[in-house]
């Protein structure tokens, strides 16, 4: 198959992070594509089986995860409890600080093995940064659920899919320099089919090429 057959991902800014379920990640996957930026990714708990490049995987809790940029990766299957925190590095922000990414990637091991299982006391640490929070302007996001026509907006900050209320709040960057993020928090709430519904429209959106 040849490449430009393959749908390309890229982050359409230069950097998120979030969580995201099973559910989603079955919903978002299952077909091959080519990963243009670079990932990282927590398991939080549940299974997943996918293949990187021509080698399939199992990913399990604390399992490290690291796609770098030019992987073509294909999902088989998150288990429905699985969870998994995530950050996601565009393209042009790689090329742009490629030495800072090369330091960020702590673990030189992952350069030949995607997945880099780690003690519970490391999660620990790791898991510190699970919040309900992406690194997303706060404009980027306001527009985006004004688009949505089914979503009602009540002021800036406040929206209502059906019976699922989203609260936008800023926080401050985290980190220095080129590297500190500018953060929101995208609270929902209200019954989950509402919720699932609106959260994998922001999911895709953000995460997928031309968002």
């Amino acid at each position: 198959m040849k490449d430009e057959k393959i749908p390309l991902i890229d982050c359409p800014i230069d950097y998120i992070f979030g969580e995201a379920s099973g559910k989603i990640l079955n919903e978002y996957g299952r077909f091959p594509c080519k990963i243009q930026c670079a990932v990282y990714a927590f398991m939080l708990q549940g299974t997943a089986k996918a293949t990187l490049d021509i080698t399939q995987y199992d990913f399990q809790k604390n399992d490290l995860i690291y796609l770098k940029p030019g992987s073509f990766f294909l999902v088989h299957n998150f288990s429905e409890d699985a969870r998994l925190v995530y950050i996601v590095f565009s393209s042009d922000f790689v090329e742009k600080h490629a030495y800072g990414m090369r330091r960020l990637s702590v673990v030189p091991m992952q350069s030949f093995h995607p997945i880099l299982p780690v003690n519970d006391e490391q999660a620990e640490v790791i898991t510190m940064i699970k919040e309900e929070t992406w690194s997303v302007p706060m404009q980027r996001a306001r527009a985006f659920f004004r688009e949505q026509e089914d979503v009602v907006e009540e002021n800036a900050n406040i929206y209502v899919f059906g019976s699922c209320r989203i609260t936008l709040t800023e926080l401050k960057p985290k980190g220095m320099g080129v590297w500190a993020a500018k953060r929101i928090q995208v609270r929902m709430e209200g019954e989950d089919a509402d919720v699932e519904k609106i959260y994998h429209r922001y999911f895709i959106q953000f995460l997928s090429t031309g968002g």
